[in-house]
């Protein structure tokens, strides 16, 4: 008792407790080892995600792109939060043909992204495109926002390999929204408040702009060996004659592009080591190898 831990002399209570992991996988070790010793927890994931606004505003967003040629599909596009569009603009969209056309090519765009490279490809295209993410992180909440939208973006992606097309990927993430929602009030408010009493388990990407009483980054160290293999496509990011910033992908042996994509993971992985220590508040625990 003379060595319990106490914030603001009270005692320590689990759900002050985040365990921040680098991904979805180490998170579900991380749950499993804590059920292994009898603690529990909760892994926050897309269940929650599905409930917030992003959710509703990209459902509309994606279904612009898959059908632009509708208009009324493209101008509700437009006017969900995500686009930032104003009253006057949205009057512009519907009254002016040029505008419309070029919202028209714009979506266009985007659904050739999406099918060439992926939704997530698709959605990070969007928000460089249309700089919104200079745009949100000037609002209050802006900066959650960016992150449920990168998140959904992570779940989409995952799930496209499970669905033959762009209209059944949306389809089966109406349905995952829909199936969130229409659980009882009741049922969703026991589930928040007990999870409140639980170990959280977070992904650090997913933890972006939160904070916990105690975090513990149980793997504080990171390693981009996999990435040195040949076998593996190395990713990196290079500037074109026009100066745009293109993600190209070394399948051989260039021993630069691979340096490059080395380096560039090592950046991200401080990135994100960055993010997991500075969300604690009062105590941060790492572990090392």
């Amino acid at each position: 008792e003379n060595h319990q831990m106490l914030i603001d002399g009270k005692s320590i209570q689990a759900g002050q407790i985040a365990l921040l992991t680098r991904s979805r996988r180490e998170a579900r070790a991380a749950r499993q080892a804590l059920a292994e010793r009898r603690i529990a927890s909760v892994f926050l994931t897309q269940d929650s995600v599905l409930l917030e606004q992003t959710a509703a505003d990209l459902i509309l967003l994606l279904q612009g792109i898959i059908t632009p040629l509708q208009e009324r599909h493209l101008l509700s596009a437009m006017s969900c939060q995500l686009i930032q569009s104003s009253m006057l603009q949205i009057q512009g969209y519907r009254e002016d043909q040029h505008q419309q056309t070029s919202i028209m090519l714009e979506f266009q765009q985007y659904q050739a992204i999406w099918k060439q490279q992926g939704i997530a490809a698709m959605i990070h295209e969007l928000i460089r495109q249309r700089q919104l993410a200079e745009i949100w992180l000037g609002e209050p909440e802006g900066e959650r926002q960016l992150t449920n939208l990168r998140h959904l973006a992570e779940i989409l992606q995952l799930q496209a390999l499970e669905s033959d097309g762009m209209q059944p990927l949306l389809n089966w993430f109406i349905k995952a929204r829909h199936a969130e929602l229409d659980r009882p009030a009741d049922n969703r408010q026991l589930r928040l408040e007990s999870d409140e009493n639980l170990v959280k388990i977070v992904t650090m990407h997913g933890a972006k702009g939160l904070e916990y009483d105690i975090v513990v980054v149980p793997i504080g160290s990171f390693s981009s060996q996999t990435r040195q293999n040949s076998n593996y496509p190395a990713l990196f990011h290079q500037e074109d004659e026009q100066g745009r910033i293109q993600v190209c992908a070394e399948l051989g042996q260039n021993d630069a592009h691979r340096k490059a994509a080395i380096q560039e993971s090592r950046e991200e992985d401080m990135r994100l080591l960055y993010v997991a220590l500075t969300r604690a508040k009062s105590r941060c625990l790492i572990g090392l190898p």
